[in-house]
């Protein structure tokens, strides 16, 4: 969420809660919690193979992994599905015209979404609510991107880190997920990737780089053209299946970079931690080339001009070019990292290439000895306390499921550093979220499924001798993640849109006071199990 939100006012949040609160009592269904904590370290394959050729992968030497990397266009292609259409004028895009237009009325009843739109439409995500900035244009140069790295240690245990230019992308899909692609979504596409190439689901982490002025995939700013979610969910698996594909023996090295003054904490009523450093991994091929960097940064992508109508990535690809070029190749990966509390000015291109350059030159980090990829995962039901957001969520204006619980009892979670100041919440709303813990020998890489703050990120950068990817927007993009000890609960049942100064309007997108809480101490204790 960014700055725009602002704008938002009070009567839409009120008409969105009672029309939310109606659809949500006949929506709500339940959904299984877990049996029992999924934290496998994942599997173990005896025969390493290439997925498209056959050939078995070349021995490892003492020191390396097999590293693969790809990316793949997310530019629509309606010519490859029959019947597409990507509408590129912006005067049909609008509610008005969705209302007005004898041409747009079938999409009024479009069941996959309670917006009134031209659901033909591309919509950027984050500024504002409902669909009101189409994307009819392509940036030719940069483009928009899913980019994926996958790690594979000499047991078979492997890490897939994929990054999508998007203001955001679920976990699991209510209603949105495309015909041919019935099974989109963060979750659905570890199990079936995991399943198709033999390696562990828990090992996936699938995340966005929150760039408002890319794709809005969640819903809040409009219904995705259902070819248009068969295309990102056929180009994620496609990357995934690359990247695996061409895995050679590399060495890994890693380290953090300090890169203040691209970014600054920004919360309007308390001063809040910051998060200045760029921390990023490197597989370099026995050939000496780059095969990906993959790093984290935390500021928000809200710096290229949303009235453009263009899609594009921000900060990120700018970073991602710079960087491939800098290592003259490989395919470069900017995550984000505590963005929650932390923005900055500037032009998206000079940052871009500024935060990238702040990355020694191939060889200049501490290489990895024994890149063991040791992997844990863990779900769990997370309460829905924010009102607005609940009654938004249950009514389909984003489409995450929000469900109770299977057995019909409130989801319930206690969490805290110890047990003398626990964080306790409870609501018949929950939605289902995971975490993610890996390490690369002493390198730790993580997964939250918001918008984590500063102090999040340092906390887990604080667990690494070498370097730590905390990175957030990851396997779901379910708001703002501020701990416990720093929410604002009147911001969170909506004052948050009054504006800053008085509410901490980042509450206002908060689900729950104790979700920072219980994503953090969950992944720190999964860590553990590590070693």
């Amino acid at each position: 969420m960014n700055r725009h939100i602002r704008n938002l006012v009070a009567g839409v949040v009120t008409g969105g809660t009672i029309l939310g609160t109606a659809f949500a009592s006949s929506m709500l269904r339940p959904i299984a919690d877990p049996n029992t904590p999924d934290r496998a370290s994942g599997n173990t394959l005896p025969i390493l193979e290439q997925v498209e050729t056959g050939d078995a992968l070349t021995p490892l030497e003492a020191g390396e992994a097999y590293v693969g990397a790809a990316k793949i266009s997310l530019e629509p292609r309606p010519q490859d599905y029959p019947g597409a259409i990507w509408e590129t004028d912006p005067a049909k895009c609008t509610q008005q015209a969705a209302v007005q237009n004898e041409d747009q009325r079938a999409h009024i009843a479009d069941w996959r979404t309670p917006w009134i739109e031209n659901t033909n439409c591309i919509y950027m995500g984050g500024y504002g609510l409902g669909p009101s900035n189409p994307i009819v244009t392509w940036d030719q140069q940069y483009g928009l991107w899913v980019r994926s790295t996958v790690i594979t240690d000499a047991q078979g245990d492997s890490l897939v880190l994929t990054l999508l230019d998007a203001e955001g992308y679920f976990g699991d899909y209510n209603r949105l997920c495309g015909p041919l692609e019935p099974r989109c979504g963060a979750f659905k596409i570890a199990e079936d990737l995991g399943a198709e190439l033999g390696i562990s689901p828990n090992g996936f982490i699938i995340a966005s780089t929150h760039s408002h002025t890319a794709l809005d995939l969640i819903g809040g700013w409009g219904a995705v053209p259902s070819w248009y979610m068969d295309q990102v969910s056929q180009s994620i698996k496609d990357s995934i299946r690359q990247a695996f594909a061409d895995r050679a023996p590399a060495r890994i090295e890693g380290g953090e970079s300090l890169a203040r003054g691209f970014n600054g904490e920004r919360r309007a009523t308390y001063h809040s931690a910051q998060d200045p450093t760029v921390n990023w991994l490197r597989a370099i091929g026995r050939d000496n080339a780059t095969i990906a960097t993959v790093a984290t940064y935390a500021t928000h992508p809200v710096n290229y001009d949303e009235g453009l109508g263009r899609g594009h990535a921000d900060w990120p690809v700018s970073a991602a070019y710079q960087a491939e070029s800098n290592q003259d190749g490989g395919v470069a990966s900017f995550f984000q990292a505590g963005l929650g509390n932390m923005t900055g000015g500037g032009s998206w291109e000079p940052k871009g290439k500024n935060i990238a350059n702040v990355i020694p030159a191939p060889g200049g980090g501490t290489e990895v000895g024994n890149p063991d990829v040791r992997v844990a995962r863990e779900f769990w039901n997370q309460p829905v306390t924010n009102g607005p957001l609940g009654a938004l969520g249950g009514g389909g204006f984003f489409d995450k499921p929000f469900a109770g619980s299977a057995d019909g009892n409130p989801a319930v979670i206690n969490v805290g550093k110890s047990s003398a100041k626990p964080c306790r919440s409870a609501s018949p709303l929950a939605a289902r979220v995971n975490v993610v813990a890996a390490k690369i020998g002493p390198i730790v890489i993580t997964s939250a499924p918001g918008e984590i703050f500063a102090n999040y990120s340092n906390t887990i950068e604080e667990r690494s001798s070498l370097t730590a990817l905390a990175i957030g927007q990851a396997n779901d993009a379910l708001g703002y993640m501020p701990q416990s000890f720093e929410t604002d609960h009147a911001a969170r049942q909506g004052l948050g849109f009054a504006g800053a100064g008085f509410f901490e309007y980042e509450d206002a997108y908060s689900i729950d006071a104790c979700f920072g809480d219980m994503a953090l101490e969950t992944t720190l204790r999964l860590l553990g199990t590590l070693g």
